[in-house]
């Protein structure tokens, strides 16, 4: 499975969808995790510290390649996941 989470486009949002202590969780279970380049940015999330729990640093290019993706604007209840 993939999972990315994404930058928040929305100006003046500081919160992000996962921080680096999630992702390491979500590799280590076997997901394959990328993660928005700056996406943690606004909250003082580097993308060395996404890359150094085992994200892939994507650029925009690459925002809609995944089966799933999170937002801080979806509710987890909405969440869907199409089959990888």
């Amino acid at each position: 499975m993939k999972v990315a989470f994404l930058r928040e486009l929305q100006e003046g949002e500081k919160r992000v969808s996962a921080v680096p202590a999630t992702v390491e969780k979500l590799v280590k279970a076997g997901i394959e995790v990328a993660v928005e380049s700056e996406a943690g940015l606004a909250s003082a999330l580097p993308d060395a510290e996404y890359a150094k729990a085992g994200a892939r640093i994507a650029r925009f290019a690459n925002r809609f390649k995944t089966c799933c993706q999170a937002s801080e604007h979806s509710a987890l209840s909405s969440f869907k996941c199409k089959s990888c």
